[in-house]
């Protein structure tokens, strides 16, 4: 099912804008339509209407969102593709050592701060940001 050209609204909250849409996720084993709200800005103008910088980069966003040919089947959280795809792959070509190794260091350490976190939006100082948690901020 292919998913409909959306717009977008721009919408103040705060101190900064957003741009609001609705996307399809793979939430377990159903595909919900969620609506999200991902962060464009600070507000730097008095009024209402948002600036000309602030409309650029949510048509830029807006883009991506809708030139975008992911399927909202692959559409889902990190926690979920760990323990679905990751793990049991592990299981099945790695020795059982290395498996409980892996699956230790992901419930000990990084779950509680990766599962909840979608996949297409994690990026590397996410990750490096979640390694410095678990060691300290080394």
């Amino acid at each position: 099912m292919r998913n409909r050209k959306q717009n977008g609204m721009i919408v103040r909250i705060r101190d900064n804008w957003y741009v609001r849409y609705w996307e399809r996720r793979n939430i377990g084993v159903l595909i919900e339509r969620k609506r999200v709200t991902p962060q464009l800005g600070p507000v730097t103008t008095r009024g209402k209407k948002p600036p000309a910088d602030i409309v650029k980069e949510a048509e830029r966003h807006m883009a991506t969102v809708n030139g975008g040919a992911v399927p909202p089947e692959r559409v889902i959280a990190v926690g979920d593709f760990v323990e679905r795809v990751y793990l049991p792959w592990v299981e099945q070509h790695r020795r059982s050592s290395t498996a409980k190794g892996y699956r230790d260091i992901w419930r000990e350490h990084l779950e509680p701060l990766a599962e909840p976190v979608w996949l297409k939006e994690a990026r590397t100082y996410h990750v490096k940001g979640w390694l410095d948690q678990i060691g300290g901020g080394l």
